[in-house]
Parts: C-alpha cells; structure tokens; sequence
C-alpha cells in the first residue's frame, strides 16, 4: 500500500527487481494519488545483513529519478502476465488441493495446485480413486 496525501491506496504497477550488493526484497510499486492525481513512487527493499526495511516514498522528479535508475534492475512486474495473456507464477507459491467429484462415474479426484498471492494458478498433479 502506498500512502500520499493522507490516502493508502494500492499501486498500479509493482516492479520486482535483482538483488543488488546488500539488498534484497527489491520491489518499486508505482501508483497515483487520489487526492492529488500526481505519479506516487514507494521503493522497498531489505537488507541481507540485519533484515532491516527501508521504505522510501518520492513524488514528481525523484519519482521519475528512481524509476529510471533502477528500470534496468527490473526482472519481471506485476503486469507480465496480464499483457502476455499468460498464467505464470511470481514470487511465493503456496499449494491448494481439491477433490473433485464426477456425480456420473461415481469417481473421486483430487487436484493439486500450484498459487501465487496474484491470483494465478497451475495444476501440478491430479490423483484418481
């Protein structure tokens, strides 16, 4: 979420970018305001060493200064898999399993999913009593 203008309001775009020296969690999440209609820029990263996150929010020049320093860094957005038509998987993973039951057959099968926290899902393996 990126607060501006006493508004907290979620990014339009999010950049995920390398690890670069002692950093990681590397993310820019690009947005505009509300309030003020102005492009919002939220820079997050942690660092290796302690786990400590810097948070930094700029506005107008800095915005555009940060963007084009790091638009190099970038390894995939949020925005990938939209424009490409694709179901890919970003970032954490986690696993879903349901049983699907065919009222025809009488059959019990169970699904395994592979998820991502945007919504995208793969069938990983498929189980058939």
């Amino acid at each position: 979420m990126i607060q501006h203008c006493n508004y907290k309001f979620r990014p339009d775009i999010i950049w995920f970018l390398r690890e670069k020296g002692l950093f990681t969690n590397r993310r820019i999440e690009i947005g505009v305001c509300p309030d003020c209609n102005r492009q919002v820029v939220r820079f997050v990263e942690t660092r290796i060493s302690d786990g400590k996150v810097f948070d930094d929010t700029y506005k107008k020049r800095k915005a555009e200064r940060c963007l084009k320093e790091n638009e190099k860094d970038v390894v995939y957005t949020s925005a990938d898999s939209i424009q490409s038509g694709k179901k890919c998987l970003y970032g954490f993973r986690y696993g879903e399993n349901r049983e699907v039951y065919n009222k025809k057959t009488g059959e019990t099968t169970v699904v395994q999913k592979a998820c991502d926290w945007y919504g995208n899902k793969e069938v990983v393996k498929k189980f058939t009593d």
